[in-house]
């Protein structure tokens, strides 16, 4: 079967305009990872599908086409879209654009696209914090960077009352008392706490948002990340969010 026969379970993640009428999106695919798509003539007066090129609208899509921008062929709305605003809305953008600055193309990850849709629900639901900490370690994973809470870069278990710096490719090393702190360090029992993610507790919570954003740095290079300009100052982490 071609490939422009298939219709593959998408979400929406980007979408620009393109020439006069025709759209650039990325879509996440369960089955084929994320894909860059031109829709041509998409955005002429009357077309029916422009609508569906939303962020986080959920999508039936088939495309066609040897080249990295793939040729859009049908577009098929699969769902309700979710609808978020205030800060859900910017953590949602958060999550696609980790996805399209982290996933090679057309490298399939279905777990995580099913990580990506329950994330949606929570963002919708209100719980923000917790859902993009678990959403960011689902990602580190899927793209081999798994972080093990149960031992450290010597292969020893975590201690409760020890402290560790986390190390690109190393995993946690422990430091001893009288080394300069030049780096981010954590307390192993809060680290264990993130690994069995009891993000109930705040500690726990800004432990965790400062270990992932430290684990993702490198992957992320110097570009700074639009979305993370736009949290208003009134996101704190909560014990409530």
């Amino acid at each position: 079967m071609a490939q422009s026969d298939v219709f593959h379970a998408a979400y929406v993640l980007q979408a620009k305009p393109w020439q006069e009428t025709s759209a650039l999106a990325e879509v996440f695919c369960r089955e084929s990872g994320r894909v860059s798509i031109a829709f041509r003539g998409v955005r002429r007066g009357g077309h029916s599908k422009s609508s569906l090129l939303q962020p986080f609208q959920p999508v039936w899509v088939s495309y066609g086409g040897r080249h990295e921008l793939r040729s859009g062929r049908q577009l098929e709305s699969r769902a309700a879209s979710v609808w978020l605003s205030g800060n859900a809305l910017i953590s949602g953008f958060y999550l696609n654009e980790l996805l399209v600055r982290l996933l090679q193309r057309e490298d399939a990850h279905p777990r995580l696209f099913d990580a990506y849709e329950e994330s949606l629900a929570l963002l919708y639901a209100g719980a923000i914090e917790p859902c993009l900490r678990i959403f960011e370690r689902k990602l580190l994973a899927e793209i081999g960077y798994e972080i093990r809470f149960d031992h450290d870069a010597n292969g020893e278990a975590l201690v409760e009352g020890g402290w560790y710096c986390y190390r690109h490719e190393e995993g946690f090393v422990r430091r001893s008392g009288n080394e300069p702190r030049a780096e981010p360090c954590f307390s192993g029992g809060l680290l264990m706490a993130v690994g069995r993610e009891e993000y109930d507790l705040l500690d726990v919570l800004r432990t965790a948002k400062q270990l992932f954003r430290t684990a993702l740095a490198p992957h992320l290079g110097s570009k700074p990340l639009v979305s993370r300009s736009l949290f208003r100052p009134s996101l704190k982490i909560s014990k409530e969010g």
